[in-house]
Protein backbone atom coordinates (compact mmCIF):
# COMPACT_ATOMS: atom_id res chain seq x y z
CA UNK A 1 0.00 0.00 0.00
CA UNK A 2 2.97 2.02 0.30
CA UNK A 3 4.05 2.44 -3.32
CA UNK A 4 -0.18 3.33 -4.11
CA UNK A 5 -0.54 7.01 -4.86
CA UNK A 6 -4.18 6.94 -6.59
CA UNK A 7 -6.24 4.28 -8.23
CA UNK A 8 -7.86 4.87 -12.03
CA UNK A 9 -10.60 2.68 -13.55
CA UNK A 10 -10.07 1.97 -17.04
CA UNK A 11 -11.16 1.99 -19.91
CA UNK A 12 -11.73 6.10 -19.33
CA UNK A 13 -15.04 5.76 -21.21
CA UNK A 14 -16.78 2.48 -21.84
CA UNK A 15 -19.41 2.36 -24.95
CA UNK A 16 -22.24 -0.60 -23.81
CA UNK A 17 -24.99 -0.95 -27.11
CA UNK A 18 -28.38 -1.42 -26.55
CA UNK A 19 -30.40 -4.42 -28.17
CA UNK A 20 -33.94 -6.27 -27.98
CA UNK A 21 -32.32 -9.02 -26.07
CA UNK A 22 -31.27 -10.01 -22.33
CA UNK A 23 -28.67 -12.04 -23.90
CA UNK A 24 -24.77 -9.80 -23.94
CA UNK A 25 -21.40 -10.01 -24.83
CA UNK A 26 -18.81 -7.98 -23.32
CA UNK A 27 -16.75 -5.51 -25.47
CA UNK A 28 -12.62 -6.69 -24.70
CA UNK A 29 -13.63 -10.18 -24.65
CA UNK A 30 -15.10 -10.06 -28.29
CA UNK A 31 -12.12 -7.95 -29.45
CA UNK A 32 -9.50 -10.00 -28.10
CA UNK A 33 -11.36 -12.67 -30.56
CA UNK A 34 -11.99 -9.93 -33.05
CA UNK A 35 -15.51 -10.56 -33.24
CA UNK A 36 -15.25 -13.62 -35.09
CA UNK A 37 -17.50 -15.55 -35.45
CA UNK A 38 -19.69 -12.99 -36.01
CA UNK A 39 -22.50 -15.95 -34.81
CA UNK A 40 -21.40 -15.80 -31.68
CA UNK A 41 -22.19 -11.99 -30.64
CA UNK A 42 -25.73 -13.31 -32.04
CA UNK A 43 -28.38 -15.20 -30.01
CA UNK A 44 -30.33 -18.11 -31.30
CA UNK A 45 -34.36 -18.03 -30.47
CA UNK A 46 -36.19 -19.54 -27.91
CA UNK A 47 -37.84 -22.96 -28.11
CA UNK A 48 -41.53 -21.46 -29.33
CA UNK A 49 -39.44 -19.05 -31.14
CA UNK A 50 -42.00 -18.95 -34.76
CA UNK A 51 -38.30 -18.66 -37.08
CA UNK A 52 -36.13 -20.35 -34.76
CA UNK A 53 -33.67 -19.79 -37.97
CA UNK A 54 -33.05 -16.24 -36.93
CA UNK A 55 -30.40 -14.71 -34.69
CA UNK A 56 -30.50 -11.91 -32.46
CA UNK A 57 -28.61 -8.76 -31.91
CA UNK A 58 -26.87 -9.44 -27.98
CA UNK A 59 -26.18 -6.47 -26.13
CA UNK A 60 -22.84 -5.22 -25.29
CA UNK A 61 -21.28 -4.77 -22.10
CA UNK A 62 -18.35 -3.49 -20.83
CA UNK A 63 -16.03 -4.61 -18.37
CA UNK A 64 -14.04 -1.82 -16.28
CA UNK A 65 -11.43 -2.51 -13.71
CA UNK A 66 -9.49 -0.46 -11.56
CA UNK A 67 -5.70 -0.05 -11.77
CA UNK A 68 -2.89 1.57 -9.23
CA UNK A 69 -0.49 4.04 -10.08
CA UNK A 70 2.61 5.09 -7.50
CA UNK A 71 3.93 8.73 -7.02
CA UNK A 72 5.28 8.47 -10.67
CA UNK A 73 2.21 7.94 -12.08
CA UNK A 74 3.76 4.34 -13.06
CA UNK A 75 1.23 1.64 -13.47
CA UNK A 76 1.24 -0.90 -10.56
CA UNK A 77 -1.15 -3.20 -12.13
CA UNK A 78 -5.07 -4.22 -11.02
CA UNK A 79 -6.29 -3.52 -7.67
CA UNK A 80 -6.92 -6.92 -6.95
CA UNK A 81 -3.28 -8.30 -8.00
CA UNK A 82 -1.31 -5.38 -6.20
CA UNK A 83 -3.54 -5.32 -2.67
CA UNK A 84 -4.08 -8.61 -2.01
CA UNK A 85 -7.73 -9.84 -0.53
CA UNK A 86 -9.10 -6.13 -1.60
CA UNK A 87 -12.64 -5.90 -1.95
CA UNK A 88 -14.19 -3.20 -4.32
CA UNK A 89 -17.60 -1.99 -4.73
CA UNK A 90 -18.42 -0.95 -7.98
CA UNK A 91 -21.16 2.53 -8.39
CA UNK A 92 -22.87 3.44 -11.04
CA UNK A 93 -24.79 6.96 -11.88
CA UNK A 94 -26.05 7.59 -15.42
CA UNK A 95 -28.76 9.75 -17.19
CA UNK A 96 -30.87 10.75 -19.89
CA UNK A 97 -31.16 14.14 -20.91
CA UNK A 98 -32.44 14.35 -24.41
CA UNK A 99 -35.78 15.04 -23.51
CA UNK A 100 -34.59 18.48 -21.57
CA UNK A 101 -32.54 18.73 -23.63
CA UNK A 102 -35.06 18.80 -26.59
CA UNK A 103 -37.81 20.81 -24.84
CA UNK A 104 -35.18 23.55 -23.97
CA UNK A 105 -34.54 23.96 -27.16
CA UNK A 106 -38.18 24.30 -27.86
CA UNK A 107 -38.80 26.86 -25.10
CA UNK A 108 -41.50 25.08 -23.10
CA UNK A 109 -41.87 23.52 -19.69
CA UNK A 110 -38.47 21.42 -19.38
CA UNK A 111 -39.23 17.73 -19.19
CA UNK A 112 -37.75 15.96 -16.09
CA UNK A 113 -34.21 14.22 -17.38
CA UNK A 114 -34.29 9.89 -15.96
CA UNK A 115 -31.87 9.58 -13.96
CA UNK A 116 -30.05 6.03 -11.79
CA UNK A 117 -27.70 5.30 -9.47
CA UNK A 118 -26.76 2.11 -7.80
CA UNK A 119 -24.05 0.33 -5.95
CA UNK A 120 -22.64 -3.45 -6.07
CA UNK A 121 -20.87 -4.35 -2.93
CA UNK A 122 -20.35 -7.40 -3.34
CA UNK A 123 -18.85 -9.68 -6.25
CA UNK A 124 -22.03 -11.32 -6.95
CA UNK A 125 -24.31 -8.29 -6.90
CA UNK A 126 -26.26 -7.07 -9.95
CA UNK A 127 -27.93 -3.69 -9.50
CA UNK A 128 -30.55 -2.60 -11.49
CA UNK A 129 -30.15 0.79 -12.30
CA UNK A 130 -33.55 1.99 -12.58
CA UNK A 131 -34.92 5.76 -13.21
CA UNK A 132 -38.47 7.18 -12.99
CA UNK A 133 -40.59 8.14 -15.98
CA UNK A 134 -40.62 11.90 -16.48
CA UNK A 135 -44.25 12.10 -16.56
CA UNK A 136 -45.35 9.33 -14.00
CA UNK A 137 -43.76 8.62 -10.72
CA UNK A 138 -44.36 4.82 -10.31
CA UNK A 139 -42.79 4.03 -13.34
CA UNK A 140 -39.43 2.64 -13.68
CA UNK A 141 -37.25 3.36 -16.59
CA UNK A 142 -34.54 0.70 -16.91
CA UNK A 143 -30.83 2.20 -17.62
CA UNK A 144 -29.20 -0.89 -17.33
CA UNK A 145 -26.99 -2.86 -14.41
CA UNK A 146 -24.09 -2.05 -12.77
CA UNK A 147 -22.45 -6.01 -11.39
CA UNK A 148 -20.20 -6.26 -8.73
CA UNK A 149 -17.62 -7.16 -10.98
CA UNK A 150 -17.05 -4.34 -12.78
CA UNK A 151 -19.45 -5.26 -15.64
CA UNK A 152 -21.52 -2.98 -16.95
CA UNK A 153 -24.43 -3.79 -18.83
CA UNK A 154 -27.06 -1.47 -21.04
CA UNK A 155 -30.54 -1.76 -20.99
CA UNK A 156 -33.05 -3.64 -23.81
CA UNK A 157 -33.46 -0.86 -26.27
CA UNK A 158 -37.39 0.60 -26.21
CA UNK A 159 -39.59 3.29 -25.01
CA UNK A 160 -41.39 4.57 -22.66
CA UNK A 161 -44.26 6.61 -22.91
CA UNK A 162 -46.46 9.80 -21.77
CA UNK A 163 -49.64 7.77 -22.39
CA UNK A 164 -50.37 4.77 -24.10
CA UNK A 165 -51.09 6.52 -27.31
CA UNK A 166 -47.83 8.21 -27.15
CA UNK A 167 -46.01 8.31 -30.44
CA UNK A 168 -42.83 7.90 -30.73
CA UNK A 169 -41.05 11.12 -32.64
CA UNK A 170 -39.51 10.69 -35.76
CA UNK A 171 -36.31 12.35 -36.18
CA UNK A 172 -35.53 15.16 -35.13
CA UNK A 173 -37.67 15.26 -31.78
CA UNK A 174 -36.79 19.09 -31.20
CA UNK A 175 -38.54 19.83 -34.55
CA UNK A 176 -41.50 17.43 -34.31
CA UNK A 177 -42.24 18.92 -30.33
CA UNK A 178 -44.41 16.37 -28.76
CA UNK A 179 -41.52 14.77 -27.15
CA UNK A 180 -43.74 11.99 -25.47
CA UNK A 181 -41.56 9.36 -25.45
CA UNK A 182 -37.88 8.65 -23.42
CA UNK A 183 -35.53 5.73 -24.63
CA UNK A 184 -33.15 3.47 -22.56
CA UNK A 185 -29.85 5.32 -23.77
CA UNK A 186 -27.91 7.02 -21.27
CA UNK A 187 -24.46 8.38 -20.00
CA UNK A 188 -22.58 8.52 -16.46
CA UNK A 189 -19.99 7.58 -13.84
CA UNK A 190 -18.65 4.57 -13.19
CA UNK A 191 -16.83 5.06 -9.74
CA UNK A 192 -15.34 2.73 -7.22
CA UNK A 193 -14.28 1.77 -3.48
CA UNK A 194 -11.95 0.04 -2.32
CA UNK A 195 -11.50 -1.79 1.07
CA UNK A 196 -8.23 -4.06 2.41
CA UNK A 197 -8.72 -7.40 3.42
CA UNK A 198 -9.54 -5.85 6.70
CA UNK A 199 -12.21 -4.63 6.14
CA UNK A 200 -10.48 -0.72 5.92
CA UNK A 201 -11.14 1.75 2.77
CA UNK A 202 -8.51 2.22 1.05
CA UNK A 203 -7.47 6.16 1.47
CA UNK A 204 -6.10 7.64 -2.08
CA UNK A 205 -7.80 9.48 -4.88
CA UNK A 206 -9.82 7.68 -7.44
CA UNK A 207 -10.06 8.90 -10.80
CA UNK A 208 -13.39 7.90 -12.02
CA UNK A 209 -14.54 6.47 -15.55
CA UNK A 210 -17.32 6.81 -18.07
CA UNK A 211 -19.80 4.42 -19.53
CA UNK A 212 -22.33 5.52 -22.88
CA UNK A 213 -24.60 3.64 -23.31
CA UNK A 214 -25.58 3.89 -26.93
CA UNK A 215 -27.59 2.29 -29.66
CA UNK A 216 -26.46 -0.96 -31.46
CA UNK A 217 -23.70 -0.94 -33.99
CA UNK A 218 -24.74 -2.93 -36.65
CA UNK A 219 -21.10 -3.88 -37.80
CA UNK A 220 -18.96 -5.19 -35.20
CA UNK A 221 -15.53 -4.65 -36.52
CA UNK A 222 -16.70 -1.88 -39.02
CA UNK A 223 -14.63 1.31 -37.35
CA UNK A 224 -14.43 4.88 -39.49
CA UNK A 225 -10.91 4.22 -39.44
CA UNK A 226 -11.38 0.48 -40.83
CA UNK A 227 -14.13 2.30 -43.25
CA UNK A 228 -11.97 4.79 -44.42
CA UNK A 229 -9.27 2.62 -44.51
CA UNK A 230 -11.55 -0.19 -47.12
CA UNK A 231 -12.40 2.93 -49.13
CA UNK A 232 -8.34 3.67 -49.45
CA UNK A 233 -7.45 -0.07 -50.53
CA UNK A 234 -10.17 -1.13 -52.32
CA UNK A 235 -11.46 1.75 -54.21
CA UNK A 236 -15.05 0.25 -54.39
CA UNK A 237 -16.39 0.41 -50.61
CA UNK A 238 -19.45 3.60 -50.78
CA UNK A 239 -20.92 5.32 -50.13
CA UNK A 240 -18.10 8.29 -50.58
CA UNK A 241 -19.76 10.35 -47.51
CA UNK A 242 -18.30 7.30 -45.16
CA UNK A 243 -15.70 10.17 -44.08
CA UNK A 244 -18.69 12.51 -42.38
CA UNK A 245 -17.63 9.93 -39.86
CA UNK A 246 -15.23 11.91 -38.19
CA UNK A 247 -13.27 9.63 -35.44
CA UNK A 248 -13.32 10.62 -31.93
CA UNK A 249 -10.17 10.60 -30.69
CA UNK A 250 -9.09 12.68 -33.55
CA UNK A 251 -11.95 14.88 -33.10
CA UNK A 252 -10.87 15.01 -29.12
CA UNK A 253 -7.59 15.11 -30.08
CA UNK A 254 -8.08 18.12 -31.98
CA UNK A 255 -10.45 19.84 -29.40
CA UNK A 256 -7.81 18.88 -26.32
CA UNK A 257 -4.75 19.96 -28.51
CA UNK A 258 -2.81 16.67 -28.50
CA UNK A 259 -0.45 16.04 -30.90
CA UNK A 260 1.15 12.87 -29.84
CA UNK A 261 -0.03 8.87 -29.27
CA UNK A 262 -3.49 8.81 -26.50
CA UNK A 263 -2.15 7.61 -22.93
CA UNK A 264 -3.28 4.00 -23.00
CA UNK A 265 -1.26 2.30 -20.22
CA UNK A 266 -3.88 -0.46 -19.79
CA UNK A 267 -4.42 -1.49 -23.31
CA UNK A 268 -7.98 -1.39 -22.47
CA UNK A 269 -8.65 2.14 -23.09
CA UNK A 270 -7.72 3.02 -27.32
CA UNK A 271 -9.77 0.07 -28.73
CA UNK A 272 -13.09 1.31 -26.72
CA UNK A 273 -12.38 4.72 -27.86
CA UNK A 274 -12.16 3.79 -31.31
CA UNK A 275 -15.85 2.70 -31.30
CA UNK A 276 -17.22 6.08 -31.35
CA UNK A 277 -17.93 8.58 -34.04
CA UNK A 278 -18.73 12.32 -33.28
CA UNK A 279 -18.76 15.88 -34.47
CA UNK A 280 -21.78 14.86 -37.14
CA UNK A 281 -25.26 14.89 -36.82
CA UNK A 282 -27.19 12.87 -36.77
CA UNK A 283 -25.95 9.96 -35.90
CA UNK A 284 -23.90 8.09 -32.80
CA UNK A 285 -23.40 11.65 -31.85
CA UNK A 286 -21.23 11.86 -28.37
CA UNK A 287 -21.29 15.72 -28.19
CA UNK A 288 -18.26 17.69 -27.89
CA UNK A 289 -19.21 20.53 -29.83
CA UNK A 290 -19.85 23.83 -28.23
CA UNK A 291 -23.84 23.73 -28.34
CA UNK A 292 -24.88 25.73 -24.98
CA UNK A 293 -28.07 24.29 -25.11
CA UNK A 294 -26.15 20.92 -24.74
CA UNK A 295 -23.10 22.47 -22.50
CA UNK A 296 -25.70 23.13 -19.51
CA UNK A 297 -22.71 24.04 -16.89
CA UNK A 298 -20.10 25.95 -19.21
CA UNK A 299 -19.09 27.69 -22.11
CA UNK A 300 -16.54 25.60 -23.69
CA UNK A 301 -17.00 21.87 -24.32
CA UNK A 302 -13.42 21.41 -22.95
CA UNK A 303 -14.14 21.37 -19.63
CA UNK A 304 -16.13 17.84 -20.36
CA UNK A 305 -12.52 16.26 -19.49
CA UNK A 306 -9.86 16.10 -16.72
CA UNK A 307 -7.35 18.90 -17.66
CA UNK A 308 -4.70 17.63 -19.18
CA UNK A 309 -1.41 17.20 -17.48
CA UNK A 310 -2.93 18.04 -13.66
CA UNK A 311 -3.25 16.02 -10.85
CA UNK A 312 -3.09 12.46 -11.85
CA UNK A 313 -3.90 13.39 -15.63
CA UNK A 314 -1.43 12.35 -18.02
CA UNK A 315 -0.34 14.94 -20.61
CA UNK A 316 -2.04 12.77 -23.86
CA UNK A 317 -5.21 11.35 -21.75
CA UNK A 318 -8.90 11.61 -22.88
CA UNK A 319 -10.56 11.14 -19.75
CA UNK A 320 -14.50 12.50 -18.96
CA UNK A 321 -14.50 14.32 -15.59
CA UNK A 322 -17.61 13.89 -13.63
CA UNK A 323 -19.17 17.53 -12.30
CA UNK A 324 -17.66 18.87 -9.24
CA UNK A 325 -17.97 21.50 -6.90
CA UNK A 326 -14.52 23.33 -8.13
CA UNK A 327 -15.04 21.87 -11.60
CA UNK A 328 -17.51 22.36 -14.30
CA UNK A 329 -17.36 18.68 -15.00
CA UNK A 330 -19.88 17.11 -16.66
CA UNK A 331 -23.12 15.64 -15.65
CA UNK A 332 -24.51 12.22 -15.91
CA UNK A 333 -26.59 11.91 -19.79
CA UNK A 334 -25.18 15.43 -20.78
CA UNK A 335 -22.82 13.37 -23.16
CA UNK A 336 -25.84 11.53 -24.97
CA UNK A 337 -28.09 14.52 -24.72
CA UNK A 338 -27.91 14.83 -28.70
CA UNK A 339 -27.60 11.22 -29.46
CA UNK A 340 -29.72 9.22 -32.10
CA UNK A 341 -32.31 6.96 -30.53
CA UNK A 342 -32.56 3.86 -32.31
CA UNK A 343 -35.20 2.90 -30.62
CA UNK A 344 -37.53 6.75 -31.58
CA UNK A 345 -36.96 5.85 -34.78
CA UNK A 346 -34.32 8.01 -35.52
CA UNK A 347 -32.37 5.34 -37.10
CA UNK A 348 -34.50 6.13 -40.40
CA UNK A 349 -32.67 9.48 -40.56
CA UNK A 350 -29.22 8.35 -39.13
CA UNK A 351 -28.80 5.95 -42.11
CA UNK A 352 -26.78 8.27 -44.64
CA UNK A 353 -24.41 9.14 -41.44
CA UNK A 354 -23.73 5.88 -40.05
CA UNK A 355 -21.88 4.11 -42.70
CA UNK A 356 -18.81 3.16 -40.30
CA UNK A 357 -21.74 1.47 -37.94
CA UNK A 358 -23.85 0.21 -40.98
CA UNK A 359 -23.09 0.58 -44.29
CA UNK A 360 -26.33 1.12 -46.33
CA UNK A 361 -24.91 0.31 -49.72
CA UNK A 362 -21.91 -2.32 -50.94
CA UNK A 363 -21.10 -3.94 -54.71
CA UNK A 364 -22.12 -7.31 -55.89
CA UNK A 365 -19.99 -9.96 -57.29
CA UNK A 366 -18.60 -8.90 -61.11
CA UNK A 367 -19.98 -8.18 -63.28
CA UNK A 368 -23.19 -7.01 -61.45
CA UNK A 369 -22.99 -3.48 -60.12
CA UNK A 370 -23.78 -0.98 -56.90
CA UNK A 371 -26.59 -2.81 -54.72
CA UNK A 372 -28.62 -0.39 -52.01
CA UNK A 373 -28.88 -2.53 -49.18
CA UNK A 374 -31.45 -0.65 -47.12
CA UNK A 375 -31.35 -2.17 -43.32
CA UNK A 376 -34.33 -1.50 -41.99
CA UNK A 377 -36.63 -4.72 -42.91
CA UNK A 378 -40.04 -4.83 -42.60
CA UNK A 379 -41.50 -8.32 -40.44
CA UNK A 380 -41.40 -11.04 -42.33
CA UNK A 381 -40.55 -9.19 -45.94
CA UNK A 382 -36.87 -8.33 -46.29
CA UNK A 383 -37.94 -6.36 -49.65
CA UNK A 384 -39.41 -3.74 -47.72
CA UNK A 385 -38.17 -1.02 -45.50
CA UNK A 386 -39.54 0.22 -42.46
CA UNK A 387 -39.52 3.92 -42.00
CA UNK A 388 -42.72 4.31 -39.65
CA UNK A 389 -40.43 4.72 -35.95
CA UNK A 390 -43.61 2.51 -34.72
CA UNK A 391 -42.69 -0.18 -36.61
CA UNK A 392 -38.93 0.25 -36.77
CA UNK A 393 -39.19 0.11 -32.62
CA UNK A 394 -41.46 -2.98 -32.41
CA UNK A 395 -39.96 -5.02 -34.86
CA UNK A 396 -35.99 -3.92 -35.64
CA UNK A 397 -33.46 -6.50 -34.11
CA UNK A 398 -30.86 -7.24 -36.78
CA UNK A 399 -27.02 -6.47 -37.12
CA UNK A 400 -25.03 -6.23 -40.73
CA UNK A 401 -21.58 -7.93 -41.17
CA UNK A 402 -19.23 -6.44 -43.88
CA UNK A 403 -16.15 -7.89 -45.12
CA UNK A 404 -12.80 -6.63 -45.14
CA UNK A 405 -11.14 -8.94 -47.61
CA UNK A 406 -11.70 -8.68 -51.55
CA UNK A 407 -13.86 -10.55 -53.52
CA UNK A 408 -12.40 -9.35 -56.82
CA UNK A 409 -12.96 -6.13 -56.50
CA UNK A 410 -15.79 -6.11 -54.21
CA UNK A 411 -16.86 -5.51 -50.30
CA UNK A 412 -19.21 -8.24 -49.16
CA UNK A 413 -22.04 -7.58 -46.94
CA UNK A 414 -24.00 -10.06 -45.33
CA UNK A 415 -27.48 -9.61 -42.90
CA UNK A 416 -29.05 -11.48 -40.23
CA UNK A 417 -31.68 -9.47 -38.90
CA UNK A 418 -34.68 -11.34 -36.60
CA UNK A 419 -38.24 -9.56 -37.22
CA UNK A 420 -39.30 -12.31 -34.47
CA UNK A 421 -37.58 -10.79 -31.24
CA UNK A 422 -39.52 -11.10 -28.29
Amino acid sequence: MENVKYLKIHPAIGVARLANNTDFFEFFEAYSRNFSPPEDFMSKGGANDPDPGKLRMKKQAVQFKVFAYDNNNNLLGEVKDVIPGAKISWSASVGNRKLLNYSSKLGGTPIKSVTAKGTASDLGDIVALNGVSPWDANTAVNLGYIFGTGLFVPAKGGVTRKSATSPIDAYPANQNGRLETTDTTCDGTISVEVFDEAGNKVDVQVIAAWIVSAPAQHSLTLSPAKAQEMADNFGSFKPANSNNNTGWVESTKSLLGITGIIDDPTGLDLPMMLTMNADYNPGMEVNIGDDPDRIENGIDSRNFFYPRGAGFIGNNEIRIQPEAPQANGTIPGQITSGLCSTWQGDMSACLNYWTAENPNSAFGPPPGGQQVLKVIYKEGNPNVVMNNPEEINQFMDFRGIVGNKRDGDDITFNLEYDPNRP
